[in-house]
């Protein structure tokens, strides 16, 4: 456990706003305002993102189902015709059979950013999205023990615990480590028998196509083992290689930001990216210089070598030299321990998920179990036309509906019913998820949108859904929500291309007209364009003093304080508040095994040293 083995450090205020003058803020303002972000991978999309740079820009499009605020001190639910969320009323009843149900009045008349209706459509087709058990993001939503979930997932009537989705998730693990294995172990073959000790990519392909795959690998692959041959491991190698490529490319540009601090800042060599990034990569042979007790001292550095050749100038040319190197040399360490490893693992494991679970879906597609019970559409069902009493208020659910999935009486609303195992605290929290639209996001699915006879949009433990129609190029390029800002271009243009959004790092956006429709105590944005400009941390003060950009978010070290204070009668105004992470330290497992030497070695780190980074008082300790 975490907490046990690592001295973890809570930075309380530890990232600061400072905002530049800046006029104009009226809802005809031609001038944009700018945010710094930090770097930003590219995967601009709600179900999917991973950096929370990217989550950021995400945000701006999207409303939730729910919100939160502080009141008297205490975080609670917000929710409400004056908040910017998807539910008008709920409630929570604890039921006598050990069960909560949730209910949640939907609000009628949001559009999203471009016009299309928000409906129970969109709702149930996130919620299937993030439950399918194919699902890789990040949402953690079907951890939550929802009535019927489990039969859902494994396609097993009957299976009420996660026992059986356990088994399955289990079993597909394994066919993705024998998946896996299997270039691994060939790889090492090729390498033990090369005089030169390396397998480059051509003698790879060559190993691949004279190899007969293992029963192992036809099974990780496929329930017919004669459709899996050397091609499918070809592929495999390939895609393994792209995703490495991507993984040095993302490693490069953390790489300008990774030595800013001493005892790097004071060096000429790392002022240069390319030798940065070499020197990430263990590229660069390091010298320490010894300290008064005679011993190494790894804050000092004395001298430092490239172990690269000199005719590398550019950034293409140094990924490619680590690239070959990397692939010929060490592809095992690859496939074992870089991100790579990582992806492929979840990929594999989802794909295998996919085979497992199909052996109980018909020819035709029906599933054994079409629903997920908890989840409910009240106004889709027989309880549709009744009233229902929600905190307190009675509301009449909706009888009937149009062809866009909007509510045909404007008097009736949506209602959805969530029932659950048991009491979970936590429960309203995962289910205040945002609400993506279901028509550009699940457009060109082979599964259409028909709530009464479980047709939500999505396609059943497809991992080609997933990844082709959900995670399709423009639906990672370009976010679309019903938030208060949309996608636009350097011209202010609706429907920008994948291309335009986000461009020479930056991000564009503008006010959605469209956002006023989420409540009656709504308005639109008054500042009519944002944009975010990737900004190192180490350039932010100056790109502010510059006007480059007119906010930024340092860290609150004593340098930064010191520098924003001698800003503040150039107009610049900080703004401050606690902040609830933290940093930590960790140990590599793979290079260091024994669990007790690495609590040794914690146990040896005075973790108060690393407080000397932050302003005086603005960070503690944390065990």
């Amino acid at each position: 456990m975490k907490k046990k083995i690592l001295s973890l450090i809570l930075c309380a205020a530890m990232c600061i706003g400072v905002v530049a003058s800046f006029t104009g803020c009226s809802g005809n303002n031609t001038d944009a305002f700018v945010i710094m972000t930090e770097q930003l991978d590219g995967l601009f999309n709600p179900f999917f993102y991973t950096s929370a740079p990217d989550g950021t820009i995400v945000a701006m499009t999207q409303i939730g189902m729910m919100g939160s605020k502080y009141v008297d001190g205490e975080i609670q639910v917000a929710y409400g015709e004056d908040e910017a969320v998807v539910v008008k009323d709920y409630d929570i009843v604890e039921n006598d059979d050990d069960t909560t149900t949730y209910s949640f009045v939907i609000k009628n008349g949001i559009k999203f950013s471009d016009g299309h209706p928000l409906t129970m459509e969109d709702i149930l087709f996130n919620y299937y999205v993030y439950l399918d058990p194919v699902y890789t993001g990040s949402n953690t939503l079907y951890s939550t023990d929802i009535l019927g979930l489990s039969e859902y997932r494994t396609q097993t009537v009957g299976s009420s615990s996660d026992d059986s989705d356990n088994l399955i998730s289990s079993q597909a693990s394994s066919r993705a480590s024998a998946r896996i294995n299997e270039l691994i172990n060939l790889f090492n073959s090729e390498l033990k028998a090369s005089s030169t000790k390396e397998v480059s990519y051509a003698a790879m392909k060559e190993a691949i196509a004279g190899y007969s795959v293992s029963s192992g690998y036809k099974s990780a692959i496929s329930n017919n083992a004669e459709e899996v041959t050397n091609k499918n491991l070809l592929e495999d190698y390939e895609y393994a290689l792209k995703l490495f490529k991507e993984e040095l490319e993302n490693d490069y540009l953390g790489a300008q930001e990774s030595y800013t601090d001493e005892p790097y800042k004071s060096l000429e060599q790392f002022k240069d990216e390319i030798f940065c990034f070499m020197y990430t990569e263990g590229y660069v042979e390091v010298e320490y210089a010894e300290g008064d007790d005679g011993k190494i001292d790894r804050t000092k550095i004395e001298k430092l070598t490239p172990a690269y050749p000199s005719s590398i100038t550019t950034k293409e040319a140094a990924i490619d030299y680590i690239y070959n190197d990397k692939i010929a040399r060490e592809l095992d360490i690859i496939l074992q321990y870089w991100g790579t490893a990582s992806t492929l693992t979840t990929e594999f494991t989802a794909k295998a998920k996919e085979v497992i679970l199909h052996e109980n879906v018909s020819d035709d597609g029906t599933l054994a179990v079409p629903n997920i019970s908890g989840i409910v559409s009240l106004g889709h069902t027989d309880a549709a036309g009744t009233t229902i009493t929600v905190n307190g208020t009675d509301y009449k659910v909706a009888s009937a509906h149009n062809d866009d999935g909007t509510v045909a009486n404007a008097e009736e609303y949506d209602v959805l019913q969530i029932t659950i195992d048991g009491i979970d605290p936590k429960a309203i929290w995962n289910f205040a998820l945002t609400i993506a639209p279901q028509h550009y996001y699940g457009e060109g699915s082979a599964v259409g949108v028909d709530i009464k006879n479980n047709k939500f949009g999505v396609e059943f433990a497809s991992f080609d859904f997933m990844t082709d129609i959900v995670q399709s190029t423009r639906n990672i390029k370009i976010p679309m929500g019903a938030g208060a800002y949309k996608a636009t271009n350097t011209k202010n243009e609706d429907n920008p291309s994948e291309s335009d959004f986000y461009i020479n790092n930056v991000v564009y956006f503008k006010a959605n007209e469209n956002f006023s429709t989420v409540g009656a105590g709504l308005e639109n944005a008054k500042i009519e364009k944002i944009r975010y400009q990737v900004v190192s941390s180490a350039n932010a003060i100056a790109a502010l003093e510059e006007g480059n950009v007119h906010y930024i978010s340092p860290a609150l070290t004593t340098d930064n304080y010191e520098k924003l204070e001698k800003l503040s009668s150039k107009g610049m105004v900080t703004l401050s508040t606690d902040q609830l992470g933290y940093g930590y330290i960790g140990i590599n497992s793979a290079k260091i095994n024994d669990i007790n030497l690495r609590k040794a070695i914690m146990c040896a780190m005075n973790t108060s040293l690393a407080l000397d980074y932050y302003r005086a008082g603005t960070a503690e300790q944390i065990f």
